[in-house]
């Protein structure tokens, strides 16, 4: 699966709709403060009609890039989820013949011979779960110090397969739903948000790289990478509290 470009995307969307939101907010406000300067020149009732005005083009600005982000997002996740779908669904073309042989046969594989197994089936969720099936049935027929015990990792690998790609639908989700917060609800405080949409696609990234049923040398190597830049990152952060150079600046790119 190539999941990270649909995050991307997504984070390029939300980051149109945050100056959607800013322009939206700046309006409204210069508009408002003009009204307020003229104050009550005009009658109370005019007056009233002109804020409600303001108050009225604001929300549509508002409703118009709420839906031109949630459109956007719409189709990706469409796309995102048709990829998670086609991986994980069971395939019974993808079924190993020479391994059910073995299986039929009822030769008692070895931890290594299984563990073999997942590897090469690294990226075939259905050959995981057949797997799976033949270790609880074997180990349900066997007393406790006989069973077949793998490695964590083989464990977790399991779990991700019978999964389906929950996983990764919730990696999305989360990913919407922290990021463009201050989309769905805007108030002031959407540069809180806005200033972290890096961070929060990093969060995305790494947690899609860890979802991974099998995590090979370059997978670990990717993140590990970004592990130790966010600790350097928050060394740093914390370095410039500590000396008052942090003033809470906001990039946007």
């Amino acid at each position: 699966m190539e999941l990270e470009k649909y995050i991307k995307v997504v984070r390029e969307a939300i980051n149109t709709g945050y100056y959607d939101v800013q322009d939206a907010l700046m309006n409204r406000d210069t508009k408002l403060k003009k009204l307020k300067d003229r104050g009550w020149k005009s009658d109370e009732t005019a007056y009233k009609e002109e804020y409600q005005k303001i108050i009225d083009t604001f929300n549509q600005e508002i409703a118009d890039a709420q839906a031109k982000y949630e459109e956007k997002v719409q189709e990706e996740k469409e796309g995102y989820m048709k990829e998670v779908k086609e991986f994980y669904v069971s395939d019974g073309s993808r079924i190993d013949l020479n391994f059910m042989n073995l299986i039929k046969a009822e030769l008692p594989l070895t931890v290594e011979e299984i563990t073999d197994a997942v590897i090469q089936n690294a990226d075939n969720p259905t050959m995981i779960r057949v797997i799976h099936k033949y270790v609880l049935e074997r180990n349900a027929h066997l007393p406790e110090h006989k069973r077949i015990k793998l490695d964590n990792k083989y464990q977790v690998a399991f779990y991700k397969a019978d999964s389906h790609g929950k996983k990764e639908e919730k990696i999305f989700d989360t990913f919407i739903s922290l990021a463009a917060y201050a989309i769905k609800y805007p108030s002031e405080n959407y540069t809180i948000y806005w200033q972290n949409l890096d961070e929060y696609e990093e969060d995305a990234i790494l947690e899609l790289l860890k979802a991974t049923l099998i995590i090979d040398d370059q997978t670990q190597e990717r993140i590990n990478e970004i592990e130790a830049q966010r600790i350097e990152k928050n060394n740093e952060k914390n370095k410039n509290l500590d000396h008052g150079l942090w003033h809470g600046a906001l990039t946007f790119s």
